[in-house]
């Protein structure tokens, strides 16, 4: 009996043995198992990365590496244009002069005074206008002058006529001949009293009588006698016709200056300024509202102006000789004047067609 349990015994205390060997073992397996493990980790995270970094420090990606969306660079948009930039491949006052920033054009009537304007052909850009130079009695250069826009449109003629104010004449006279308004062509001459020169009754054969000039009166004479003795006009031309036309205007400038140009317009507030307004100055010049752009949101106009010069000159467009960042747009002063190329025209000095 003793024998049995010995040996029972034994064989407990074996196995027990065993297991312990086998934990043992397992867990040296495990041991070495994490350490090389962990080498294998620190390993990966000492080398370099493939993947970029979003942080501030890192590098620029490679040429071979893709930087994620936060990084991607958007290529800069081209600088917009000057929205009141001259363009100079276009040939009216309403294309080649672009809006101020903020600014829009007002509308206009088809078939209007302000639409016309606006639609005035132009020479190419960077012509300068002519002016009659008395001393030779040639057409020479104006220097000085704006080449921004110079109206495409002859002088009346070769010589001093169409100056300040017969070129506002020349505008609204042109204007009303294209409507087919020939009744409406019609301007008071700087006689006591004023004498109303209409373009009607020189068309039917009426021409100027000046015997009585001297006394600073003017009449119509339609009976000229046979060889225009009795008024100084033969072979007059009847109907509307551009050669008559032409001699008309003439006629008209010749007894024409600032003061009788304001007899056949009214005033009107600087406030209330439209396309086709003349501004009129203390100093005997005129210039001509061609267009209009207004602030939706203030309300503040800008506008471009117009007009020839004494002795005559070529309708030409003016530069803001005040704020050159404007081109050509013009701006009224606080108390509601305009200056323009050093002459000051009063917030009473705008007048409209009537």
């Amino acid at each position: 009996m003793k024998d049995n349990y010995s040996k029972k015994s034994n064989t407990g205390f074996i196995l027990i043995v065993i297991s312990l060997c086998l934990i043992i073992a397992s867990l040296l397996v495990v041991i070495i198992f994490f350490d090389e493990f962990k080498g294998v980790f620190n390993d990966d995270e000492s080398a370099p990365s493939l993947a970029p970094s979003i942080t501030a420090a890192s590098p620029t990606p490679g040429a071979t590496e893709l930087a994620p969306p936060t990084e991607m660079i958007t290529p800069s948009p081209s600088p917009t244009k000057r929205p009141d930039e001259v363009v100079v491949a276009n040939k009216t006052v309403g294309t080649r002069f672009t809006a101020p920033e903020g600014f829009e054009r007002v509308a206009v009537e088809a078939g209007s005074f302000a639409e016309y304007l606006r639609a005035f052909g132009l020479k190419d850009y960077g012509v300068k206008p002519q002016r009659y130079d008395s001393s030779t009695k040639t057409m020479v250069d104006l220097t000085d002058a704006s080449i921004a826009g110079v109206f495409d449109i002859a002088l009346i003629n070769i010589g001093s006529l169409q100056g300040a104010a017969g070129s506002m004449i020349r505008l609204r006279a042109e204007y009303l001949r294209s409507k087919g308004a020939i009744e409406n062509i019609s301007f008071e001459l700087c006689t006591t009293p004023a004498f109303v020169c209409d373009y009607k009754t020189w068309i039917e054969g009426g021409r100027l009588d000046k015997t009585q000039v001297d006394q600073d009166i003017l009449n119509w004479c339609t009976d000229h006698g046979e060889n225009g003795e009795v008024c100084g006009h033969k072979d007059v031309t009847l109907g509307d016709v551009d050669s008559s036309f032409r001699y008309y205007l003439q006629q008209v400038m010749l007894y024409s200056n600032v003061a009788s140009l304001k007899l056949q317009m009214r005033k009107i507030s600087t406030s209330d300024l439209q396309i086709g307004d003349v501004f009129c100055s203390q100093a005997g010049t005129a210039l001509m509202i061609v267009d209009v752009a207004v602030n939706r949101q203030t309300g503040e106009k800008m506008f471009i102006v117009a007009g020839g010069a004494t002795p005559a000159t070529d309708i030409h467009v003016y530069d803001n000789s005040n704020d050159t960042g404007k081109n050509v747009w013009q701006t009224l002063e606080s108390n509601g004047s305009f200056i323009c190329n050093g002459v000051v025209y009063s917030a009473e000095s705008l007048y409209r067609f009537r």
